[in-house]
């Protein structure tokens, strides 16, 4: 974007004035809990019983309320990390009335109201940090500019913790939201370079889920990374990207004991998450056969597209902005920038169609289960049309185009894109199952670097808000039987 296009999104930024955040973090944790706690309620009095998953995970988590800590069922792929934070949650009440009475479905589900409550103070956290984080890099940028100092971030928090793949299990005993908890508190406390702790939060978040050990590594990198750019001198940022590699060089070399000390804690993390892989023999417990890794390389584009249908109330102003000034620049380009465009543009869509055409496969999961919403857009889409998934490309490669001008424009720097974008193929492209749950992380990390205005902000709770209504109502009032099964009610979800 041009200057005139940088003023005018700089002044729509202004945000409304607020003497102190606490209010601020009270209120949006007030609305999350109680939006969440309503649905708790409802889905406990219309579906009682353990449903999908947990049918495996209460019961595990029932023999860990009972001190049976030594036995597993084998059809479970996670580590532990969900039931022992059960049982620690609810060992007052565990002594009081027993496990039996202690740890029933409706207790169990309240756990993850618990990491809601939390997820929503970490996003607030993690929202400042990330701001401080920019402010740090970009000192010259207005503090009214950016929205996350005022009592406007009880929006932004409020919009985040209603994340419709969040929000739907934040009343079911799933593992997503304990394991965004950790996540989180991994990465806001490596933002504020506490890295004994925030490898300790680490290795919680890997006990909860194996693949967060790449987001582990992620915080660590980030943390370091951040560090060594607040020390290399202003004057390099402003000659030449080589200026700035040579500049960063010169500060690791010089502060290095500096960086080891910091590094030491994760490299421990992973060193010991290296031991459980040699002596588990794989990074799966539990059922290994329909959990084996491939290449799925597709997945990256599943995710730019999902990433954009959820985060369009927060892209849609500036893409609509950016476009047009893209337009201007096109019409006063040379023939030469012409040709290389067109010629970008191409070559990424015969690449995008070339990993499309090898690596679109379909998980025997993803086919046989109809609960599922995943199963209804293969189905009707990639199924029905023989050149749908190529029809897609161009719509992938947008997805990435508006991200990144985002991104950018919200004074990320490259290295910390470079970083989430790694971390991101790394978590999802060796998954063979197309799950949106395993979209919940990078997608959270992705919006917590963005800066919406305010009306972005409201659009996306109004926008979150309605896709939690349609989903809990299909959920509860249109369930559905299997001729196999009569009279066991089946409930779509994510």
């Amino acid at each position: 974007m041009d200057g005139r296009s940088s003023a005018q999104w700089g002044r729509r930024h202004k945000q409304p004035q607020a003497s102190s955040l606490v209010p601020a973090l009270v209120l949006a944790i007030a609305l999350t809990a109680a939006l969440v706690a309503y649905a708790w309620l409802g889905v406990s009095s219309s579906v009682p019983s353990a449903y999908m998953d947990e049918i495996f995970h209460i019961p595990q988590a029932k023999k860990y309320c009972q001190g049976r800590f030594t036995e597993w069922d084998p059809m479970i792929t996670t580590l532990p990390g969900l039931y022992l934070a059960s049982y620690i949650l609810l060992a007052p009440w565990i002594a009081i009335v027993g496990a039996d009475a202690a740890c029933t479905v409706a207790s169990l589900r309240a756990v993850n109201l618990f990491f809601a409550l939390a997820n929503g103070a970490l996003i607030f956290l993690c929202l400042r940090l990330a701001s401080q984080a920019r402010h740090a890099l970009h000192s010259s940028a207005s503090s009214h500019a950016d929205p996350t100092r005022r009592r406007f971030l009880a929006i932004q928090t409020l919009g985040i913790s209603l994340f419709p793949l969040l929000f739907f299990f934040d009343f079911l005993y799933y593992t997503d939201g304990g394991s965004l908890c950790f996540v989180l508190l991994c990465y806001a406390l490596a933002l504020r370079e506490s890295s004994l702790s925030s490898a300790l939060a680490g290795a919680c978040a890997v006990l909860l889920r194996q693949s967060n050990i790449v987001w582990v590594a992620f915080a660590a990198a980030v943390m370091l990374a951040q560090r060594v750019a607040v020390n290399v001198p202003r004057r390099a940022y402003s000659e030449s990207p080589i200026a700035v590699t040579q500049a960063a060089v010169r500060v690791v070399r010089a502060n290095l004991k500096v960086y080891i000390r910091l590094s030491l804690p994760y490299v421990l993390v992973g060193l010991l998450f290296l031991a459980f892989i040699v002596w588990n023999g794989s990074i799966v417990v539990g059922d290994k056969t329909h959990h084996q890794s491939r290449v799925h390389a597709v997945q990256v584009f599943y995710f730019a597209l999902f990433a954009l249908v959820f985060s369009w109330p927060v892209l849609l102003q500036f893409s609509l902005l950016d476009a047009r000034q893209l337009v201007r620049r096109w019409q006063h380009d040379s023939m030469l920038r012409h040709f290389l465009r067109v010629t970008l543009v191409l070559g990424a869509c015969v690449a995008g169609l070339w990993t499309v055409h090898h690596f679109t496969f379909a998980h025997d999961y993803l086919l046989s289960d109809n609960r599922h919403y995943t199963f209804y857009i293969w189905r009707r889409w990639y199924m029905r049309y023989e050149w749908g998934k190529y029809l897609l490309v161009p719509a992938y490669l947008a997805a990435f185009w508006f991200m990144w001008r985002r991104l950018r424009n919200d004074g990320n720097s490259l290295v910390w894109i470079a970083l989430w974008a790694g971390a991101t193929s790394l978590t999802i492209v060796p998954a063979p199952l197309i799950e949106f749950r395993y979209f919940v992380v990078p997608f959270m990390l992705y919006r917590l670097h963005l800066r919406p205005t305010l009306q972005e902000a409201v659009m996306e709770v109004l926008f979150f808000a309605l896709v939690n209504a349609i989903t809990l109502y299909l959920f509860l009032s249109r369930s559905f039987e299997w001729p196999s099964e009569p009279g066991v009610p089946q409930r779509f979800m994510w």
